[in-house]
């Protein structure tokens, strides 16, 4: 059902040229994303997943639905709506979650080591 509401919203996006429109249909794919790797189906695509990739995979997942939604809401309510300096901490806070996230996908030795340096 997800992936015919993203469909039907991308064609919505083509015909109206609303950019809002196409962050909602980011944002419903972030979503899958998500569902796909925290209820383990993702297994079904990579059977040879390990463990850890797929709960880092799971935190990529959240990243990108939170800066999704994000992105939907920045362009649905414009850009008068709200502070200045709101939108941009919750840019800052979602590009560092993003950051992090992938960072723990790609060297989950370096993402242990920076934590440890930072505590």
């Amino acid at each position: 059902i997800l992936f015919t509401l993203i469909l039907y919203n991308l064609t919505l996006f083509a015909t109206l040229q609303y950019r809002f429109i196409l962050a909602y249909s980011a944002t419903a794919l972030a979503a899958l994303f998500t569902v796909l790797t925290w209820s383990g189906a993702i297994h079904w695509a990579v059977p040879a997943l390990s463990h850890g990739s797929r709960i880092s995979l799971i935190f990529v997942g959240f990243a990108l639905h939170a800066a999704a939604v994000l992105w939907f809401l920045f362009t649905f309510l414009g850009t008068g709506a709200g502070p200045v300096w709101l939108k941009r901490a919750l840019l800052a806070a979602a590009a560092m979650l993003c950051g992090t996230s992938l960072a723990r996908l790609i060297d989950p030795a370096f993402a242990w080591r920076a934590i440890d340096a930072i505590w």
